[in-house]
């Protein structure tokens, strides 16, 4: 059995911080639109989301909520009960689509994505919509912050940043938000303390949106070999939940288990280079041809 690496993920970290500072972050090709940076966290006390109770996720919910209004960057943002938002209205609609997880969201032939198939399987949507809440601080841009409860995992801090801002700097907000909530309640981060398979580990995730023009196949062997040296997903067109006319693609670690925090961010972002150098290359090819023709 693989053994995992205790977790650098600490502000008092030296050696962790030395090696994100001398991760390159590609911050000049227009093609890529925005970065997301996620962290899960199991709160000691309850167990995984497929054993709760409907008590259990109403207790946690607001055992959550009473730890951040005590927070100091609580009064930055906004808590969403995804109970009280079921209800159609605009506003309803857009704190829905924004944040919280679509479970109900279909693809175009009205199958549910794989990795919602899993979730909902694995317990992770039980007695929805009861005991879910997102507290969110939208900003200018890309810049935005948010912390779920009883989603994905019990706790998941998202960090949404634009190409140009440091990631060292997302990093420290989002360990300064965590290292917070850590002093009034406490949280579980054991390789197998989390419901859904990919945050088994460490429970990070980075993801990236890149832009691929229709005149670029995108969905090629040669793309495949640079997701798989790096250990990258790639999610077609759209990502996930985004329109395929919207012509983006989401690019996001695939491993998280035997291996720390630290090098996941370094092979993501040197994945990250590879694959814009082969868009390029792809878009050069592609005006050459048609240049021939």
């Amino acid at each position: 059995f693989q053994d995992h690496p205790e977790s650098d993920w600490k502000l008092s970290d030296e050696k962790f911080w030395k090696n994100i500072s001398d991760i390159k972050v590609p911050s000049c090709d227009p093609s890529i639109l925005s970065y997301r940076l996620s962290l899960q966290r199991s709160i000691i006390g309850y167990p995984l989301h497929s054993r709760m109770t409907s008590n259990q996720y109403m207790n946690l919910e607001n055992d959550m909520r009473a730890v951040l209004s005590n927070c100091s960057f609580y009064p930055l943002g906004t808590i969403h009960q995804l109970k009280g938002l079921l209800k159609k209205s605009p506003s309803g609609e857009e704190a829905l689509r924004k944040y919280f997880l679509h479970i109900d969201d279909n693809d175009d032939d009205g199958i549910k994505d794989e990795q919602t198939q899993f979730f909902i399987a694995s317990g992770g949507s039980n007695f929805w919509p009861l005991g879910r809440s997102t507290w969110a601080a939208p900003r200018e841009g890309f810049n935005s912050i948010q912390i779920r409860i009883n989603q994905i995992d019990h706790l998941e801090i998202i960090r949404n940043f634009s190409p140009s801002e440091p990631l060292l700097a997302v990093i420290q907000e989002i360990l300064s938000f965590l290292n917070e909530i850590e002093q009034k309640l406490k949280t579980l981060d054991g390789n197998l303390t989390y419901l859904k398979t990919m945050n088994i580990g460490t429970g990070l995730r980075i993801t990236g949106v890149m832009e691929v023009p229709n005149s670029v196949n995108f969905k090629m062997i040669r793309v495949a070999e640079v997701a798989d040296s790096f250990s990258l997903r790639i999610n077609g067109k759209g990502g996930n939940h985004l329109s395929e006319a919207d012509n983006r693609i989401e690019i996001s670690n695939r491993i998280t288990f035997g291996i720390g925090e630290a090098d996941i961010l370094f092979q993501f972002f040197e994945g990250l280079k590879n694959l814009i150098s082969l868009k390029q290359s792809l878009e050069v090819d592609h005006v050459r041809f048609s240049l021939k023709t």
